[in-house]
C-alpha cells in the first residue's frame, strides 16, 4: 500500500506488471516500422495499465509510465536493428 484515495478512502497499492512485445528487427529500419514498435508499446501499456487495476479504465498516469519506462528498451533495438544494416 502507498496511500489512499482522497475520496473513497480505499487503500491504493503500487503493482508492476510486465508485457513483451513483438517486433521484427528488419522492419525497425524503416520510419513506419519503428512508428508501429512504438504503437505496440502504448498498446501493451493500455493492457497492462487495465490489468493492473480491473476496477477501472487505464489511468493515463500509469500509460505513459509504462510507455516512458520502455523508451530506452525501443532506443536500443531500434539502433541495434539500424547499426546491423550499416554495418
Amino acid at each position: 500500500m502507498i496511500g489512499r484515495d482522497y475520496h473513497s478512502l480505499k487503500p491504493i497499492e503500487q503493482s508492476n506488471v510486465t508485457v513483451g512485445v513483438s517486433y521484427d528487427p528488419v522492419a525497425l529500419t524503416t520510419n513506419s516500422g519503428v512508428a508501429l514498435l512504438k504503437d505496440a508499446v502504448t498498446q501493451a501499456a493500455v493492457k497492462a495499465c487495465a490489468d493492473a487495476d480491473r476496477s477501472s479504465p487505464p489511468d493515463q498516469t500509469c500509460i505513459q509510465n509504462a510507455v516512458d519506462q520502455a523508451q530506452p528498451q525501443v532506443a536500443r533495438v531500434v539502433a541495434q536493428a539500424r547499426g546491423r544494416l550499416n554495418g
